[in-house]
């Protein structure tokens, strides 16, 4: 698995637990519309994403800390996605 697939994956559970956490069920949301925000999002944030990733591998950061790191862009980028979307 790729690192973008990753991310991609990391971002798709976080919308679903942010929209839990609102109290929305899944089965309420509308899946084709959250996926295409996800992907618009995630494909404008990929320059951005790679250069941290640069960053951090340049500074030979331990693999738990790019774990968090890329926790923490799957969390920034599926609140972008909701908030793009108006859910947020």
């Amino acid at each position: 698995m790729t690192a973008i697939k990753l991310l991609a994956d990391g971002t798709i559970r976080a919308a679903g637990l942010i929209l839990l956490d609102k109290g929305i069920k899944i089965k309420d949301i509308d899946c084709e519309a959250l996926t295409v925000a996800i992907k618009a999002t995630l494909k404008t944030a990929i320059p951005d994403v790679l250069k941290e990733w640069e960053d951090a591998t340049n500074a030979h950061l331990s693999d738990a800390w790019l774990r968090e790191l890329m926790n923490a862009q799957a969390n920034e980028l599926a609140i972008k996605s909701l908030k793009s979307l108006g859910w947020l």
